[in-house]
């Protein structure tokens, strides 16, 4: 007992001895802060770092740089151009993520690995310009926090254009394209069901007369003919004599 009340003295009586201890006590606190919740959350800026440049002048490139132990969703990323005249962000491609399923916004697809991919350019006015770029995301860390929606802003200096695609004719090619593809795709089944349906696939009958040679003949042509057209209406091709003519055969000798 005397042993305890001196040092609660010394404790008093020295300035020094008191602030080593009340700094031990806050170093041991934060470390069993740490040990219990683990370490603290990045800002969104650190967890998910956002990056865009301009590759040439029809093609931009993003990037993000995810932290470990944090991912984004795929389906939240979004980019657009904002108050850019005579340029226009076209078609890109997402890199696919992990399927997940999340209680917030059910099955998904997650991306916690560094994600980066081009995004091509239409554009109208030949000169150098500045546009602003705009992406939207969102992302969560591993163990169950997630962030609100983000944006974030890059400007970014266009050269001169390679090529120049006004938006009205590129409307107008994807749409012919869309219709093309799609005829071919309801001819080929037209044939296919109408080959079956005159029983094409059925034996012909031992003592059989050269129209139904002819005809077997005839129906095992537009079997064949509608399979191709319906492979390559769905390839999105749009050539009725070729509708294979977007897949190329490679050998090597």
């Amino acid at each position: 007992m005397s042993r305890l009340v001196l040092i609660f003295f010394m404790f008093l009586a020295s300035p020094t001895f008191a602030a080593d201890s009340l700094e031990q006590l806050v170093r041991d606190t934060a470390a069993l802060k740490l040990n219990l919740f683990g370490d603290e959350l990045l800002e969104p800026e650190q967890a998910f770092e956002f990056s865009a440049s301009v590759k040439n002048g029809n093609t931009l490139y993003v990037s993000w740089e995810i932290a470990p132990n944090y991912y984004l969703y795929r389906e939240k990323i979004k980019l657009e151009l904002v108050n850019s005249e005579g340029v226009k962000l076209g078609d890109y491609i997402i890199p696919n993520g992990l399927p997940k399923h999340d209680e917030a916004f059910g099955d998904v697809e997650v991306l916690s690995e560094d994600l980066n991919f081009n995004v091509p350019l239409w554009r109208e006015d030949h000169g150098a310009q500045t546009v602003k770029l705009r992406a939207y995301f969102q992302g969560c860390a591993e163990r169950g926090v997630c962030y609100p929606p983000m944006t974030k802003d890059v400007m970014l200096e266009l050269p001169v254009a390679q090529q120049l695609v006004p938006f009205e004719t590129v409307a107008v090619q994807i749409q012919r394209a869309k219709s093309s593809a799609a005829t071919l795709f309801l001819l080929g089944s037209l044939l296919i069901i109408t080959s079956v349906y005159f029983n094409v696939l059925e034996p012909l009958p031992e003592k059989r007369t050269a129209l139904q040679k002819l005809g077997k003949g005839i129906g095992l042509v537009m079997l064949i003919y509608g399979v191709l057209l319906l492979t390559g209406g769905s390839l999105g091709n749009d050539n009725v004599w070729q509708p294979l003519r977007s897949l190329t055969i490679t050998s090597s000798h």
